[in-house]
């Protein structure tokens, strides 16, 4: 046998071998599939387990109503209907016509004394429209007798406000003005001093008398009484002004400002 054959026979050797090597993979691998196909198959279902039955929804609690919320109550109700004998007489003690309130340019105002917000047992002038004043009492009236197109006599019933307005007997002043220890009525003008807002009672103010003399007079005796004497003065004359002015002159804390703070929360 020459080279050439023996060379053909040996590559025909190898490729049996590399084909019989070829098929066993492929065998194999198909044997391997088909394990892996018998374990991943689904299996037929049987019957599916029965479902319990479901529960009605609990039923929701209606939502309570929420508690309404009772309003103070503003001012003390009044009667709806009155009659003229007490209806002047309780609406000059509440208001009154004030013919020119700002000076040149002013206008004519209701006016009323009513409750402080600071203090509801003191009262403090408040001034309001027509317009205002017509509209707070809207819902009341007055009755009065008069005489009708036959000549009989009949009660009609009009607005307490515009009967108040339309009196010739209301309450009315020229303006205001601010008069200490004067009288209630100056010159056709309505003084606004009320007095004093606080009753001079006995008590201790010693602590007041300390300041004085030690911060204020800076322990001079004649300075401290000449301040003293000059509170004095000018709470027992509110309605004259005092010749001299007190200057006090300190460093920013030293308590120059109370003087004023206390001057009228303490009888001297």
């Amino acid at each position: 046998m020459n080279e050439i054959e023996k060379a053909s026979k040996s590559v025909g050797d190898d490729n049996e071998q590399f084909t019989e090597h070829l098929l066993e993979r492929l065998h194999a691998t198909r044997s391997a599939t088909k394990r892996v196909a018998e374990q991943t198959a689904i299996k037929p279902a049987g019957a599916a387990p029965k479902q319990p039955p479901r529960q009605p929804p609990a039923p929701q609690a209606k939502p309570q109503p929420e508690a309404r919320v009772q309003l103070p109550t503003l001012a003390q109700q009044r009667q709806a209907t009155t009659t003229t004998d007490g209806a002047l007489e309780e609406m000059n003690n509440a208001y009154a016509i004030i013919d020119n309130v700002g000076g040149r340019n002013g206008k004519a105002v209701i006016a009323s004394w009513e409750p402080s917000s600071l203090d509801p047992t003191k009262q403090v002038l408040a001034f309001q429209s027509k317009e205002s004043f017509l509209l707070r009492h809207s819902n009341r009236y007055v009755s009065r007798q008069v005489i009708d197109e036959n000549g009989e006599p009949k009660t009609v019933k009009q607005p307490l406000g515009q009967w108040w307005l339309g009196h010739q007997h209301r309450r009315q002043y020229r303006s205001v003005t601010f008069m200490p220890a004067g009288p209630p009525i100056v010159n056709g003008c309505l003084n606004l001093w009320r007095g004093w807002g606080v009753e001079p009672t006995p008590g201790d103010w010693s602590l007041i008398r300390e300041h004085i003399e030690t911060v204020i007079a800076n322990g001079d005796a004649e300075a401290a009484d000449y301040v003293i004497r000059w509170i004095a003065w000018s709470i027992q004359n509110p309605n004259r002004q005092a010749e001299v002015a007190l200057v006090l002159i300190g460093e920013k804390g030293a308590g120059c400002q109370h003087r004023f703070d206390f001057r009228l929360k303490a009888p001297i």
